[in-house]
């Protein structure tokens, strides 16, 4: 069973780039060959179909926002069966953040009529400076 490892943000937003950041260190790494790295950036459908290959679980790293100063790092894992409000929203193929994805997820397995394709989610965030758009 496979981990996959997920890069999320926009790397055009200064400290918002830091999930893709993450997974292009972590590929200089020799990690376990069960482990798979996606630089999903704000890809968030991508991410959604990507995830029906079956996954024993997902890491998401993303910038979070908990009140911690800069660079804290927060490890959160997120309750796949405590459904959001929203979870029959229509789906947005621009603007999927991680949390539609997940909202979506049973419903796209049930719909390729397979069980749910990822055992647990884990976030990896950190707490951000600013996400203002990174200056060339």
């Amino acid at each position: 069973m496979t981990v996959l490892v997920a890069g999320i943000g926009n790397v055009l937003l200064s400290d918002d780039g830091f999930g893709p950041e993450v997974v292009r260190v972590l590929r200089r790494r020799d990690l376990p060959p069960d482990v798979e790295l996606a630089d999903t950036g704000i890809r968030g459908m991508h991410l959604a179909y990507q995830l029906l290959d079956g996954y024993v679980a997902l890491v998401l790293v993303d910038t979070v926002r908990r009140g911690g100063p800069p660079g804290t790092l927060h490890v959160l894992e997120h309750d796949l069966d405590g459904g959001p409000a929203d979870a029959g929203a229509a789906w947005d193929a621009h603007g999927m953040d991680p949390a539609s994805v997940l909202a979506q997820l049973d419903g796209l397995a049930a719909a390729a009529g397979m069980p749910r394709p990822v055992q647990r989610v884990f976030v990896v965030g950190c707490e951000p400076a600013t996400v203002a758009r990174a200056s060339a």
